[in-house]
């Protein structure tokens, strides 16, 4: 169990970085499929750094569960359920606020792809 939870903790820190600086949305087939207005119409940059937060995260308790035998017998499967509650519910409040939708003649503040 250890190697394993090393392993997904480094795959998931790695993807998180990747979505977290920006680098990783361009690479990705749906974004890649929109058109140009539909790009310019979503925050990319504030896009990615949640994506990269929920990866690191996940990554973090990964890490810790293969570092620490009393986080994975007391604490790992409870921080997995909160992880998955709340990305959750974060993709929820994404999709109904609309916080990643730029309006037109707003301009584009965190960063861009």
């Amino acid at each position: 169990m250890r190697l394993q939870c090393m392993i997904f903790g480094l795959l998931f820190l790695g993807t998180g970085i990747f979505f977290f600086i920006g680098k990783a949305i361009p690479l990705l087939r749906g974004w890649q499929i929109l058109s140009e207005e539909e790009r310019a119409s979503i925050n990319a940059g504030w896009l990615g750094r949640n994506a990269g937060i929920v990866f690191i995260s996940a990554g973090v308790i990964f890490e810790l569960s293969a570092w620490s035998t009393g986080f994975r017998e007391k604490a790992f499967v409870w921080s997995m359920i909160a992880w998955l509650i709340l990305t959750g519910t974060d993709v929820y409040l994404m999709e109904k606020t609309k916080r990643y939708l730029i309006k037109k003649g707003d301009k584009e503040e965190g960063g861009t792809v």
